[in-house]
């Protein structure tokens, strides 16, 4: 971030210098991004690079304030209404085979390469060489390992190891690709794989598209590629976890959605598209890495077989599922929640109903729970004497039933009634 600000401002448009910009020179620089949220983040590393400096920060103003957060509300408009197309695995299997019988065996490899390593394009496929590849033939399956001298977010370099998928997906290995480009173009494996540049590459890829039919081609960019891997992970059985070590990706944000039980995936790969990505930025983005998100968890080797380590034993027959779809499963998921919300729902007053008539019918119909009422209210001296004769009558109709309910009746109310005339002659 700060050598792209160094190279804006050695360009010689700004009134001041690097270390001693003025409010209209960093307007200016802003004005260099697409994308607002890159933006705000290529500002706060100016801002810190003048305070390791101390040097005085006096670029801050209201109208650049006011700018990032017009940018900000503009993003989100754009955000909302741009389309984020995936390219999918039966669709990518389309584009190769596609690519290859036109003889354009570089640009079909390209696919398959940029596919199953979720690479970015313009940094790190395009100049992409033999020597960053390292073929391990004693393992099962094969595997191949490509080393990347410099990565977005990971600036010391990194290693990403695919394995041999040919017994699945034999047109998509990552592994015997390279021997199938070798093989069809009549060179050796040395040097740079391709000869192409990028913005060839990603016209090419729109073309090859349209050709096949896809509508809105020209929307596609090659974040298709990383976008459409992932989402073929999740939905073949990989956790978010494994479909973040694939890519690499190391924002914070991502690690929040880890703590989550209900991860949606729509919700986790808007998520994803919120990152900004050098395909999708400024020049100058792409030409600087980032530092490591703060909280981040580093991501070592990444060991894990394209699509789903789950479903390499047996071929998948992947679809493209559109907007509608998904949000018609949203829909029957949110339905069959609602249905068995209410379902317990009744169950539970069902239940509460039976306890509470049956709490009503023992209040009512029991002699057991009127006699000791009936007694209170008389209150004779006499009545304890013929105590124990009482308990036992009250004692059995809870053991026997209807009949002794019936005895204990007959033997409480002419009692009652000689004890209360008793209480009535008395003087």
């Amino acid at each position: 971030m700060l050598r792209c600000f160094l190279a804006f401002a050695a360009v010689g448009l700004f009134v001041g210098g690097a270390l001693s910009a003025t409010p209209e020179d960093m307007l200016l620089y802003v004005g260099i991004f697409r994308n607002a949220d890159s933006a705000a983040q290529y500002i706060k590393a100016v801002r810190w690079m003048y305070t390791y400096l101390n040097r005085d920060v006096t670029w801050e103003s209201q109208k650049l304030k006011q700018a990032l957060r017009g940018g900000h509300k503009l993003q989100k408009a754009l955000n909302a209404s741009k389309p984020r197309p995936a390219i999918r695995w039966l669709l990518l299997a389309r584009l190769v085979d596609h690519a290859w019988q036109r003889n354009m065996f570089a640009f079909a490899a390209g696919y398959v390469i940029a596919a199953n390593f979720l690479l970015r394009c313009q940094s790190e496929l395009v100049d992409m060489d033999f020597s960053q590849l390292c073929f391990d033939t004693n393992a099962t399956p094969v595997t191949v390992t490509l080393k990347l001298p410099c990565r977005k977010n990971m600036p010391h370099g990194a290693t990403l190891t695919r394995k041999c998928i040919c017994h699945s997906y034999p047109r998509l290995c990552p592994v015997h690709i390279f021997s199938r480009l070798v093989d069809a173009t009549k060179r050796a494996m040395v040097g740079k794989i391709f000869q192409f540049s990028y913005s060839a590459f990603q016209n090419t890829m729109r073309v090859h598209l349209r050709d096949l039919g896809v509508e809105g081609s020209q929307d596609y960019s090659t974040k298709a590629f990383r976008r459409g891997t992932a989402q073929e992970m999740v939905a073949t059985g990989s956790s978010l976890a494994e479909v973040l070590s694939a890519g690499q990706w190391r924002s914070a944000a991502f690690l929040l959605y880890l703590r989550r039980a209900d991860i949606e995936e729509d919700a986790v790969f808007a998520a994803f598209d919120q990152l900004s990505d050098d395909e999708e930025a400024s020049p100058g983005d792409a030409a600087a890495p980032h530092s490591s998100s703060r909280g981040a968890k580093r991501v070592g080797d990444v060991d894990l077989g394209i699509p789903s380590r789950k479903k390499l034993g047996t071929p998948v027959d992947f679809s493209l599922e559109s907007d509608a779809i998904g949000d018609q499963k949203r829909k029957d998921k949110k339905d069959k929640k609602d249905k068995q919300d209410k379902k317990h729902k009744k169950d539970k007053k069902e239940k509460k109903d039976k306890r509470e008539k049956k709490r009503d019918s023992d209040a009512v119909g029991s002699p057991a729970t009127l006699a000791p009422l009936a007694l209170e209210v008389a209150g004779s001296d006499s009545l304890t004497t013929r105590a124990p004769d009482r308990s036992h009558a009250l004692a059995s109709p809870v053991t026997g039933g209807a009949h002794s309910a019936q005895a204990a009746d007959s033997d409480i109310w002419p009692e009652m009634f000689d004890i209360l005339c008793q209480r009535e002659d008395s003087p």
